[in-house]
């Protein structure tokens, strides 16, 4: 399998690959940039790459982590704690400071 990770290749080259047979995946970030790959990888939360049935691997659970980056991650999740709601939302968008920081 040849992985195509890159936002400059020709898709061409891609294609003329999978014509030769050679299964391809291309990791993508939201946009196959038009190539045409035999497996699409986007590993963004909220995906909503189209492309056929059965060809995208996508979302968090195909995250390319190291095994340092997984190993550290706790063995089960924090417990949920109760918490007041907040009183106040803050918001960069205000055009002044104090209209930001008011509650």
């Amino acid at each position: 399998m040849l992985v195509l990770d890159s936002y400059e290749l020709d898709p061409a080259g891609a294609g003329a690959l999978r014509a030769a047979g050679v299964l391809t995946l291309a990791i993508v970030d939201g946009d196959t940039r038009g190539q045409d790959a035999d497996l699409y990888l986007d590993q963004n939360f909220a995906t909503d790459l189209a492309v056929p049935a059965g060809r995208l691997l996508a979302g968090s659970g195909y995250a390319l982590l190291r095994a340092g980056v997984l190993a550290a991650r706790p063995a089960a999740p924090r417990p949920a704690v109760t918490v007041d709601p907040p009183r106040c939302w803050p918001s960069s968008a205000a055009p002044t400071r104090s209209a930001r920081h008011r509650c």
